[in-house]
């Protein structure tokens, strides 16, 4: 179930890229190997979601720390739907950590599907 997460996580990394170009820098593959990205968590597809069939992508900002890398907040640009999925998303984005001085604000796109 992970594998088809992360497969449809790369997907929509590679093939929604003009969403905000020139706003806000897409979490890419490019940044993920310059090792500004120190750690990251795939959501997880919640049992009830799962079990409703319940399927949906969207699109998150987060905003960073410059000093820190932290995740200060998430804000919904564009939502996956369903409440529990857009949740469980945020749940594993708020941990994500960049290494400091790196871009304050990223978007990253997400699909849920089976």
């Amino acid at each position: 179930m992970r594998a088809l997460l992360l497969i449809a996580l790369v997907v929509g990394l590679a093939f929604s890229g003009r969403c905000f170009a020139g706003e806000i820098p897409k979490l890419d593959q490019s940044m993920l190997l310059s090792g500004d990205f120190r750690k990251e968590q795939r959501p997880d597809y919640p049992y009830e979601a799962r079990n409703a069939s319940m399927r949906g992508s969207g699109v998150f900002i987060l905003n960073i720390n410059e000093k820190t890398g932290v995740i200060e907040s998430i804000r919904i640009k564009k939502s996956t739907g369903h409440r529990i999925l857009d949740l469980a998303a945020m749940k594993a984005f708020i941990t994500y950590r960049f290494k400091p001085h790196t871009p304050t604000r990223v978007w990253i796109p997400v699909s849920f599907w089976m």
